[in-house]
């Protein structure tokens, strides 16, 4: 899936598989973490830019267990990200039309 993601929406190894991770349902930042074994730091900063582009969103807040500051909840803009997959193909298939 990664692969699609870095080709069809241009973005980075990392944007992608973060964007992958968001897609199997809501997360916070930290369970993005230890799903992908990456930084809970580059997950904020794929997710700053996944949600400039549109392709996440802010799901809600949540109160850590231990009294903390709240927390954001992530999901995907799955209407978007479709949009933008279709896009992706379409171009594909009139890529390979003139191809013949």
């Amino acid at each position: 899936m990664e692969e699609a993601l870095i080709l069809c929406l241009r973005l980075s190894p990392t944007e992608a598989t973060v964007l992958a991770a968001v897609a199997r349902g809501r997360r916070r930042v930290r369970e993005i973490a230890e799903a992908t074994g990456m930084s809970e730091k580059a997950v904020y900063t794929a997710l700053e830019r996944l949600v400039k582009a549109g392709l996440v969103r802010i799901a809600g807040r949540e109160k850590t267990p231990y009294g903390g500051r709240p927390v954001n909840i992530y999901e995907v803009d799955a209407e978007h990200l479709r949009d933008k997959l279709r896009d992706c193909l379409d171009k594909i298939e009139r890529a390979l039309r003139t191809l013949g």
